[in-house]
């Protein structure tokens, strides 16, 4: 048996009493787990079924070639329950968990990712209107994924007091006008900068910097046929 703590990125039922749960841990990463008759009344080794956003502690049995673990204890830790009253800190919870979902990866554990993650929820759950951008910065970076966007990336020329610039997403960064072929889309100053972890307080650059990151993020991830959604139903 292992003891971990980990935080539920996905918890699906399974049959009437059970579920299956994918959890984000800082020693295996990615951890797929059945916890069998979690749903019963009375349950000892359970406090009830577990819910995506909470951090738990653990005891399981692993499953060799890679199939599912068997939960034999959990024990709820953390839970940002403030998150649960407004619609934009869900959706902006449910980008952090399906994050870390498509770059974690089983197996790999990376205790600061995990750190950043439990962060990006804490951060939510008190407000924090500037959390999932920072949140999506810091991930990229940390992924070796993060676009230039402060000079060229073809030449190297600084661009940082630009009104606006194109961005190319094979070169992998913002492009001067010595380069208008290389880019695919043009981003206004406001969102580049936001983009960059400047001028937060506009949350219209914000909003433009979340989906741009989003959009460069499923770029990244296209190799892996993994899809990153910011839930717009929720908020609209």
């Amino acid at each position: 048996m292992r003891r971990t703590v980990g935080v539920a990125l996905r918890c699906v039922n399974f049959g009437n009493t059970s579920q299956v749960v994918h959890l984000l841990t800082p020693g295996r990463g990615l951890l797929g787990l059945l916890a069998k008759g979690v749903w019963r009344p009375r349950n000892p080794m359970f406090g009830g079924g577990f819910d995506a956003g909470r951090t738990y502690e653990l005891v399981y049995i692993p499953r060799p070639r890679g199939g599912l673990g068997l939960v034999t204890e959990a024990q709820e830790i953390e839970c940002p329950r403030r998150i649960a009253r407004d619609r934009a800190r869900i959706a902006d919870a449910f980008v952090v968990l399906a994050f870390a979902a498509c770059f974690a990866a089983p197996e790999q554990g990376d205790a600061e990712f995990f750190e950043l993650v439990v962060n990006a929820l804490r951060a939510l759950d008190g407000g924090s209107e500037e959390a999932l951008l920072l949140f999506l910065r810091a991930g990229l970076d940390g992924a070796g994924f993060l676009p230039r966007l402060d000079a060229c990336v073809k030449c190297g020329v600084p661009l940082r007091e630009a009104a606006r610039c194109g961005f190319s997403h094979e070169a992998g960064g913002i492009v001067c006008g010595r380069h208008p072929a290389e880019a695919d889309r043009l981003l206004p100053g406001a969102i580049l900068r936001a983009a960059r972890g400047e001028g937060l307080s506009d949350a219209a650059a914000r909003g433009g910097a979340v989906r741009f990151l989003i959009d460069w993020a499923n770029h990244v991830l296209a190799f892996r046929r993994r899809v990153l959604e910011y839930p717009f139903y929720l908020v609209s």
